[in-house]
């Protein structure tokens, strides 16, 4: 490729990737564009040339794109079978666009995977195979790439290399290994045999050839120059970069540098070690950031030709396998947050051997996996002790029956005459009595999140959840108010955990890094809290701490004030004062950065203010000159691997030294209201502004990247998230806290959170995993957030959906044309299917009444039938134009079709050839059609807002709207039987009568007058399987549930937002799931969203996010409302 690029210069764009565990975000980098538009959209031909020619906008006329993938049997061997199928639908793609040329690399021993693909057959120019070289090419090979650079090789040793290669495998990288070690011996431009043989002398006997030799000896000298606790990191290190092949060869393994550090490890020690692995050419690292950085073995030879490697493989191949298996059930845990994905008895068995076994120790892992079993232990002790206390009571009520069994039915039958009466009249007001409170209590929390109260909103509405769940025969209605609105509640809370922590203002707040603790600042005190908010110690502190900081191992806290910077040491769980030292000036700022010990001050002499870095000791490390000023220095921040320091002055001077004897300063003017500077990387800063703005500067290049409005007041505060620089938190008097994504292309405003009563945010700190935000402020509270809600709708793709009958598959229909099926795991759906049904959008779909087919209908005029596994039945396609609507016979054998031709077709499921009948009373589109659920009508509407009712013989029944509900002026979208078929309800177009309940008996009879729903017009509406409640969708995004009277019941908001355009996508279609348990919606942006209401699952996840709040306020309260007990 460096050839390509040197001969034909301006002609080519030469992109490199490889495969790795996620290909499809491999190449989207490669291409430009995000990994969610390749991976999720199914791009055509035609947009992969899109693609490519905008990846080539700016170069010379005529340049093509040359992409080469190298190591493709990582596909194989690393990727799971989905990703394999779209990267090579992808490469199919890529192969047919004109300015893109393709070449793929892959070893010879996974040839059989390649043929199994849908890449084979390749014709023989497509593809070279290329063999081992041997004698007269092997030493061309060799000796060639010397001369050219004016260096030659002893005969001798030419020679010898050709003879130790003549039995290698995989030779070419062992002989490369071996010269760039030669090179370093090098005498006059002379590569001699003496230096090749001084190579191995050592492990010659260890080694099949001298040139295994030669690597293996360079692995062992720089194994041996680490100390024994570096050997130790590097072991594991090359253990979890191994592929293990399973019955083929072992090849390497890629992995971020964060999945290698474990919860043992030293990061300095660790980075230390990795660093001489990577200049000895062990390992390399590649990627610009730290957070990004990927680490490889250097090559696949030191697998095959490292002995000491080797044997650690062999000792420790099935506990690494252990390891990985507990790693992906931990990543399955944290993606589910924690809701599910627990280990069950026989997996947590398996993880507490391993983790007491020597393996453990020698292997690593992370806080993640102990917590991870901690929650598995617990789950599996607590079912247990259910199961328990269910065997008991079960055990008491039937001694409670055998002894009422001793009545004799004379007076239990005189009993039951005597209190029939009186009990329902009882039973009715007291059932009357717990509707009023459940809607009070929905009320409430309803009220209490209106106004930012998240936890007492959450509590109250598990409160209302917990009462309706011990309720006998509560009404439909109350039901479904309570259950929604405790799912509105869990999709805004955010707000984790709070408690009083102190007696004034709190000053400042901060996470130590292994997600143990959280220290905060006040006046005069420093107070120590456990991650769930219980403290265990209190610091003294003279002045106003305004700054914390915690070191990366957590053994270290800097506490600042205006008066006193002090030093803290963890001893037995405990931290003593180590060293204090005194400020400079009261009025100026400080910054600390504990890793390296040091601290940054300003001190003024006469009219110039200069900073100074201090060690712990005190003593001045350095003066920064470059940092004197004449105008005071209002800020002060340690970039994030404390490498440079930024400083803001009141005059609108930022400025940016290298830390080393502060050279390289960069200096920008900038606005003097801009007053707080934090490093998002090491090439950019956020400044904060006392009018709310925020601005990103590249100070390199000195040049402004973004500018955005932020708050209205002046920012308190702005924090970088540890995992995602990309995110970015900023506090302000405005008393709000928000979250933004720092988009190449814009700020996206990801959460707004509001909550401290002062309506002030003074601090806020990130933790250092990223998941969780600390706020402190007025209100002399510690607020802990997450910057996900507790629970979210699950968001899956498509325009059309429908359930099956059982609920286990969820079908989608998506606007290019694809079927997708989502099986149902927990209270989830997950992936299963994405076919590529039709070639235009999907219109509906439906599921037979046994589940056992599913009919889609499209834009493209056919229908198609599927088995619920995605396997294609059979293509109708007797249609003239698009197919609008699709519905099966409750009895299954007969399916009718609506179509734009102005037909509906009747289909004998057992004779499809060609249809049972066409019906042809429509004069314009027909757009929907159903059958009564005793398969005797058949209703079908068309665009002009003629409603038909007929038979399977043609029979017309109905067929006109009644002239006094003022419906001829509207366009019937939607119509649904309710479930025993005497009822009817019709979505109209119209702005004055959105929703009809008819009768179905062929008579024009409302059954209640018709009710506004959607103030521009309905799109889908659907009954409940209970048949009392209605389901609305509209063109204002909304979702909406109902009484057969008309009284909403619950709103459901738009998610997928305002698009550019500021308009809100459209429902296009909703919904129930079986016993109302989950009602889905889908959107005109391709977007389906399901809500939960099963009220257990709903009670547990709030339990389970409460559950340290709980803790707190049962301490404090002796006499708190005692929910979620069986889960605190």
């Amino acid at each position: 490729m460096a050839q390509l690029e040197k001969r034909q210069p301006g002609q080519w764009l030469v992109k490199s990737i490889r495969p790795g565990t996620n290909p499809m975000q491999a190449l989207a980098e490669a291409l430009g564009i995000s990994g969610f538009s390749i991976v999720d959209n199914s791009p055509t031909v035609e947009k992969y040339r899109e693609w490519v020619e905008s990846l080539l906008v700016g170069t010379q006329p005529g340049c093509r794109l040359f992409l080469f993938i190298d190591q493709f049997e990582e596909l194989f061997s690393q990727s799971n079978k989905q990703d394999q199928t779209t990267l090579i639908a992808a490469i199919q793609s890529l192969r047919q666009v004109e300015h893109c040329t393709l070449v793929v690399a892959m070893r010879a021993d996974f040839y059989p995977d390649l043929m199994d693909s849908n890449l084979w057959p390749l014709q023989g120019f497509e593809r070279i195979e290329i063999a081992p070289l041997h004698g007269k090419r092997l030493e061309e090979a060799i000796a060639k790439p010397a001369e050219n650079c004016g260096v030659y090789i002893e005969a001798k040793l030419l020679e010898r290399l050709v003879n130790d290669a003549a039995d290698e495998p995989g030779v070419l990288p062992l002989i490369q290994e071996t010269m760039v070690l030669l090179w370093d011996t090098m005498e006059r431009r002379l590569l001699t045999l003496s230096a090749y043989e001084k190579l191995g002398e050592e492990a010659s006997k260890l080694h099949p050839s001298g040139l295994s030799v030669a690597i293996a000896t360079h692995a062992d000298a720089t194994l041996a120059k680490l100390s024994e606790s570096q050997q130790a990191i590097a072991r594991r290190v090359f253990l979890r970069l191994v592929q293990f092949g399973e019955g083929r060869p072992d090849t390497r393994r890629q992995q971020l540098i964060d999945q290698l550090i474990t919860i043992d490890d030293e990061l300095n020690l660790f980075n230390q070690t990795l660093q001489h692995l990577a200049d000895s050419r062990l390992l390399t690292l590649s990627g610009e950031k730290n957070s990004s950085k990927k680490v490889d073995i250097a090559h696949e030879a030191l697998i095959s030709a490292w002995q000491t490697l080797q044997q650690w493989i062999s000792q420790r191949r099935e506990a690494e396998q252990t390891r990985r298996r507990l790693e992906e059930k931990v990543k399955e845990w944290l993606r589910l947050g924690g809701n599910g994905g627990l280990l069950d008895q026989l997996e947590l068995a398996e993880a507490q051997r391993w983790l007491k076994s020597p393996d453990a120790n020698a292997l690593g892992y992370n806080q993640d996996l102990l917590n991870l079993v901690d929650a598995s232990d617990h789950q599996i002790k607590e079912t247990k002790r259910q199961e328990e206390k269910s065997r008991q009571q079960a055990l008491v009520q039937e001694k409670k029956a055998r002894q009422a069994g001793q009545l004799t039915t004379l007076v239990v039958s005189i009993a039951l005459v005597m209190v029939t009466g009186l009990g329902a009249l009882v039973f009715d007001q007291s059932r009357n009595y717990r509707m009023e409170s459940l809607e009070k209590m929905r009320t409430s929390s309803l009220r209490l999140l209106s106004s930012n109260q998240e936890l007492d909103a959450l509590v109250k509405a598990v409160e209302a959840g917990e009462l309706l769940k011990n309720t006998l025969f509560p009404r439909e209605d109350t039901k479904i108010r309570v259950i929604s609105a405790l799912n509105q509640v869990l999709s805004t809370v955010r707000e984790k955990n709070r408690w009083e922590a102190h007696n004034s203002d709190i000053l400042s707040v901060s996470f130590s890094p292994d997600g143990q603790m959280i220290a905060s600042g006040s006046t005069d005190t420093i107070k120590l809290w456990r991650h769930n908010g219980q403290g265990f110690q209190t610091l003294d502190h003279e002045g106003r701490v305004f700054n914390l900081s915690f070191s990366k191992d957590s053994k270290t806290l800097v506490s600042a004030s205006h008066e006193i910077i002090k030093i803290w040491r963890q001893s037995n769980g405990k931290y003593t004062l180590d060293e204090t030292i005194p400020t400079f000036d009261k009025e100026l700022p400080i910054a600390s950065y504990p890793d390296s010990q040091l601290i940054a001050l300003v001190d003024k002499e006469n009219q110039d203010y200069t900073v100074k870095i201090l060690g712990f000791n005190g003593e001045i490390n350095q003066l920064c000159q470059q940092h004197t000023t004449k105008i005071k220095i209002k800020f002060l921040n340690f970039s994030g691997d404390g490498k440079f320091m930024a400083s803001i002055s009141e005059g609108g001077s930022l400025k940016i030294a290298e830390l080393n004897s502060c050279k390289k300063s960069v200096t920008i003017p900038v606005d003097k209201e801009f007053y707080i500077v934090r490093f998002v990387d090491t090439e950019t800063v956020a400044l904060g502004s006392k009018t709310g703005i925020i601005e990103l500067w590249d100070w390199r290049n000195k040049t402004r990247e973004k500018k955005w409005k932020a708050h209205d007041k002046k920012i308190n505060d702005i924090q970088v998230n540890p995992v995602n620089p990309k995110m970015i938190a900023s506090a302000s008097q405005d008393g709000m806290m928000k979250v933004w994504q720092l988009d190449d292309q814009e700020i996206k405003l990801l959460t707004t959170i509001q909550g401290h009563q002062e309506d002030v945010f003074i601090r806020i700190r990130f933790s250092q995993n990223g998941k969780f935000i600390a706020s402190v402020g007025k209100d002399e509270t510690i607020r802990i957030w997450e910057i996900n809600p507790v629970m979210s709708p699950i968001m899956l793709k498509g325009r059309k959906v429908s359930f099956s009958p059982d609920g286990k598959i969820l079908a989608s229909g998506g606007k290019y044309g694809n079927l997708y099926l989502w099986q149902r795991k927990g209270m989830t759906y997950i992936p299963y299917r994405n076919i590529p049904a039709h070639g235009k959008r999907v219109m509906a779909l439906s599921f037979s009444g046994d589940g056992k087919i599913i009919a889609s209908a499209s834009e493209d005029t056919t229908i198609k039938l599927w088995q619920p596994d995605g396997e294609k039945i059979d293509t109708l396609n007797h249609h003239k134009k698009l197919v609008s609507d699709v519905s099966f016979s409750p009895k299954g054998d007969v399916m009718a079709s609506a179509s734009d031709d102005h037909t509906v077709k009747l289909w004998n499921l057992n004779n499809r050839n060609k249809p049972l009948l066409t019906f042809k009373k429509h004069h314009d589109r027909v757009n929907n059609v159903i059958f009564s659920p005793d398969g005797n009508i058949i209703a079908s509407t068309d665009v002009a807002g003629k409603l038909i009712l007929w038979k399977s013989n043609r029979q017309v029944i109905y067929d006109n709207m009644c002239k006094q509900n003022n419906l001829s002026r509207s366009v019937i979208i939607d119509v649904s039987f309710s479930p025993k078929g005497k009822l009817m309800a019709l979505a109209s177009s119209s702005r004055d009568i959105m929703i009809g309940v008819w009768g179905s008996n062929g008579k024009c009879k409302l059954f209640k007058p018709p009710f506004r729903a959607h103030k521009d017009g309905i799109r889908a509406v659907r009954f409940s399987s209970d048949g009392q409640t209605l389901a609305s969708g509209g063109w204002d995004g909304q979702v909406k549930l109902w009484n057969l009277n008309g009284e909403i019941l619950h709103t459901f908001n738009p998610l997928s937002g305002k698009p550019k355009s500021g308009v809100i996508s459209s429902i296009t279609d909703v919904s129930f799931g079986p016993k109302k348990q989950m009602i889905a919606a889908a959107d005109f942006d391709n977007n389906v969203m399901v809500w939960n209401l099963d009220l257990e699952h709903l009670l547990k996840v709030s339990c389970n996010w409460l559950k340290y709040y709980l803790e707190i306020e049962n301490d404090a309260k002796t006499n708190s409302n005692k929910i979620c007990q069986l889960k605190v």
